[in-house]
């Protein structure tokens, strides 16, 4: 821990805490080992590491931790990211449409950042019934 705050002096305690995980993993942490992310920021480039998700798509310091969530939940689930990873969605839009890729409704009907969630899921939901009743 001693050679890592010598390298890492910038970081706080969590943040070397994040940084000694991934190291203790074998992982490469320069992609996140960054005073322009904070500890969940880290944290969240981490899982994605781990699960050997392409963390390029939102290991970026415009992103903050919900959103970086938000992109890493939809890598998992396997469903086009690339949709909704922009910073200028908040978290909970792209939650709606994470969730309306995840049903397979056409999200480019609302995926619009100047669309609250609340309309979002909304319209999302709408979408679902319609799917559902083979129309």
């Amino acid at each position: 821990m001693k050679n890592l705050k010598k390298k890492y002096w910038w970081a706080s305690e969590k943040q070397l805490y994040v940084i000694e995980s991934g190291l203790t993993k074998g992982l490469d942490v320069k992609i996140y080992a960054k005073p322009v992310f904070n500890s969940s920021q880290m944290s969240v480039i981490l899982w994605g590491l781990e699960r050997y998700l392409d963390v390029k798509i939102y290991a970026k310091p415009i992103f903050n931790n919900y959103q970086m969530y938000e992109i890493y939940d939809g890598l998992i689930k396997n469903v086009d990211v690339k949709i909704y990873a922009n910073p200028e969605f908040n978290c909970r839009q792209m939650f709606q449409i994470l969730e309306g890729l995840r049903k397979k409704v056409n999200v480019k009907l609302y995926a619009y950042p100047e669309i609250p969630d609340t309309i979002m899921k909304k319209i999302r939901l709408k979408l679902q019934k319609t799917k559902s009743k083979g129309f």
